[in-house]
C-alpha cells in the first residue's frame, strides 16, 4: 500500500458528511488539506474538528464550486498556500427528489451544476499539473444510485451515471498519454444519516445492499482502496458489483422487476427526510 504522507490534497465538498470524513483521515495521514465548501459555518467547524487530526496541515477555502471562477481562484489559492495539488477529491454533491415533471426544471439544473459541471471545473484546472508532474489521483463521487437507476432520484442518477463515465473517460485518456495518474470512482450506497436519511429499501432490499452506517466508512474506502490501494472503481457495499453483473447476465424486464418488486427501489425515497433529521449530518 502507498504512502501519502506529504502529499497536498483539495477535497470539495469537505465541511460535512464524507468530505469532511475523508479530510479527517487524510490529515491523520500526513496529507495537507484544502478543503472548500459553500457553508462557511460548516467548513468553520470542520477546521475546528480536524485541527490535532494528524500531521497534516488544514487549509479552508468558502467556494460555490459550481462557478467555474470560483473553481479557479480555489485551485490557485491551494497551490500557492500548499505548494501543489497531487490529491483532488471531488465529493461535493446535492439532492433533490420527487417525481421527475413534478419538480421545477430549476431544481434538477442545480444537481447538475453542483453533482456534475464542477466535476469538470475542478478536474480542468488540476489535471494538467498532474500531467506536468506526471503524478496525481483524482477521485471522484459516484453513487449506487450511478448503477441502479432510482425513483424520485432521476438527476441525481442521471449525474452520478455520468460521474463514472467521465472519470473512465480520463482514466483512458492518461494511459494513452503515458501519465502515471491513477483516476478512480467510489460508488457509496445510502449513509443512514445525512443527505439519504430517511432513504431505505425493503427488508430484503435492506439485507443484500445494507445503508451505510458512518461517512467513516465511505472515507476509509476513498483513502484506503482509492488512493493507497490505487482501485480504479470502489463500490460500498460490495454487493453492489451484483448490479453491474446483472445488466450483462439477466435480460432488462427481470431487472426491472426485481429493483421495483422485490428491492423496494421503487419506493426508497417515500421516508426520505435528508440532513433535516440531525443536523450534523
Amino acid at each position: 500500500m502507498l504512502s501519502i504522507k506529504g502529499k497536498k490534497a483539495i477535497v470539495t465538498g469537505g465541511g460535512m458528511g464524507i468530505g469532511r470524513a475523508t479530510a479527517r483521515m487524510l490529515v491523520a495521514e500526513g496529507v495537507d488539506v484544502a478543503i472548500c465548501d459553500v457553508n462557511a459555518a460548516a467548513l468553520k467547524e470542520t477546521v475546528r474538528e480536524l485541527k490535532g487530526a494528524g500531521p497534516g496541515r488544514v487549509f479552508a477555502y468558502q467556494c460555490d464550486v459550481t462557478k467555474r471562477e470560483a473553481v479557479l481562484t480555489l485551485v490557485r489559492k491551494a497551490v500557492s498556500d500548499m505548494g501543489g495539488v497531487d490529491i483532488l477529491v471531488n465529493n461535493a454533491g446535492i439532492e433533490r427528489h420527487g417525481r421527475f415533471c413534478a419538480v421545477p426544471l430549476s431544481e434538477w439544473e442545480k444537481v447538475v451544476d453542483v453533482n456534475l459541471l464542477s466535476i469538470f471545473y475542478t478536474t480542468h484546472a488540476v489535471l494538467p499539473r498532474m500531467y506536468e508532474r506526471n503524478s496525481g489521483w483524482i477521485v471522484n463521487i459516484s453513487s449506487a444510485a450511478g448503477i441502479i437507476g432510482v425513483a424520485d432520484l432521476a438527476a441525481y442518477c442521471a449525474t452520478k451515471w455520468a460521474v463514472w463515465g467521465f472519470t473512465e473517460s480520463i482514466r483512458l485518456e492518461v494511459i494513452a498519454d503515458g501519465k502515471d495518474i491513477h483516476v478512480a470512482s467510489v460508488h457509496p450506497h445510502f449513509l443512514k444519516e445525512g443527505l439519504f436519511a430517511g432513504g431505505h429499501l425493503n427488508r430484503l432490499g435492506e439485507l443484500l445492499l445494507p445503508r451505510i452506517k458512518s461517512p467513516d466508512i465511505v472515507a476509509r474506502a476513498i483513502v484506503g482502496k482509492a488512493v493507497k490501494k490505487r482501485r480504479n472503481t470502489v463500490k460500498i457495499p460490495a454487493t453492489l458489483h451484483l448490479g453491474a453483473l446483472m445488466r450483462g447476465l439477466v435480460p432488462d424486464f427481470i431487472i426491472m422487476f426485481l429493483a421495483s418488486k422485490v428491492f423496494g427501489i421503487g419506493k426508497s425515497m417515500e421516508d426520505w427526510v435528508g440532513r433535516a433529521a440531525k443536523k450534523t449530518g
